[in-house]
């Protein structure tokens, strides 16, 4: 299993990166990059710091350095477009960035005047990704020049508050201290957890601990515990022919009582209705974990991309960017 503490390598140009990917579940997990994705099919759900966004086809989401995420592809997965940048990127020219995070994830609604700069700045990602991936001549140029086009649009229209440097430290090792944590619980979860164990380690009190699950991602510690074992108790339902009481026990549940509320709560029925009611995709069936994805290499993608890039072309070659900055 992957930390959970993502190390984002930038294997050509600095400070920046993208992917194509194909994700089931990615686990909870911070990365220092900031991280801009698009949603070319599926219908996702997205999870920061607690908050859950179902997001479909089309929609743009947003990530802040070190803020606690996971995604969940749903039925057959998901298609997404990653694009991942180091503050260092952009603060050379804009130096209060380091201090700038957007409040809202899921962008599209704010661009609900401006559609059309909406369905453009999805152009713009799509072939930015097709230049990254196909490294034409001087392509690390218009990859710039897309990204500042791309992120002009997201500061001018996307919510997003400026904080202090010592609320950005603080905030920063709020993100790390949880970061820590979660990759804790999701190494441990099938074994005993008690939030006092993990608040001794990180030198805490009860109370401290307690809140900061709440503020972080708006759960207890306990809820929190239940619902990673209820996912991959969920798992080994959809792929095993093991016995109920045997998954409970496995998944870390003192009690199938337990596992089969979760199960009523979530599914309407008891554990042992729910194995074959939903299937989870072949490409996930390979491991039962919480991270399952499949990242497309470059040749790939250019062939995944190129219909979507000459869809984009035709519809909108007329658009000048100078509309686009209007």
């Amino acid at each position: 299993m992957e930390k959970e503490f993502e190390l984002v390598a930038h294997p050509q140009i600095h400070a920046f990166r993208a992917l194509l990917v194909r994700l089931f579940s990615r686990a909870p997990h911070t990365h220092r990059e900031m991280e801009i994705g698009l949603v070319l099919d599926g219908n996702p759900q997205l999870t920061v710091n607690g908050t859950i966004r179902n997001l479909q086809s089309g929609d743009i989401y947003l990530l802040n350095p070190m803020e606690l995420h996971e995604i969940h592809g749903q039925s057959g997965g998901a298609l997404i477009l990653a694009i991942q940048m180091s503050r260092q990127l952009v603060t050379s020219y804009f130096q209060h960035d380091e201090n700038t995070c957007f409040i809202e994830n899921s962008v599209r609604s704010f661009f609900s005047q401006h559609e059309t700069r909406y369905e453009i700045m999805k152009g713009l990602l799509i072939e930015l990704a097709y230049n990254y991936f196909g490294q034409f001549a001087n392509y690390e140029y218009k990859c710039m020049s897309l990204l500042n086009m791309i992120l002009y649009a997201l500061h001018t229209y996307v919510p997003k508050k400026t904080y202090t440097d010592a609320e950005i430290t603080t905030r920063r090792h709020r993100q790390e201290r949880m970061s820590r944590i979660t990759d804790h619980i999701e190494k441990n979860f099938r074994q005993k957890l008690l939030l006092r164990d993990i608040a001794a380690h990180e030198n805490l009190s009860l109370t401290y601990l307690s809140h900061l699950f709440r503020d972080e991602l708006d759960l207890s510690f306990q809820e929190y515990l239940n619902l990673k074992r209820f996912e991959y108790a969920c798992r080994l339902l959809q792929h095993t022919d093991k016995k109920v009481l045997t998954i409970s026990i496995e998944s870390g549940f003192s009690d199938v009582r337990y596992l089969n509320q979760l199960c009523q709560k979530y599914y309407g029925c008891p554990a042992s209705e729910l194995r074959g009611k939903t299937r989870l995709p072949a490409a996930a069936d390979r491991q039962v974990s919480s991270n399952t994805q499949n990242i497309f290499t470059p040749g790939d993608s250019i062939l995944l991309l190129h219909t979507l890039r000459e869809n984009y072309q035709d519809k909108y070659s007329s658009y000048t960017i100078w509309e686009f900055y209007r």
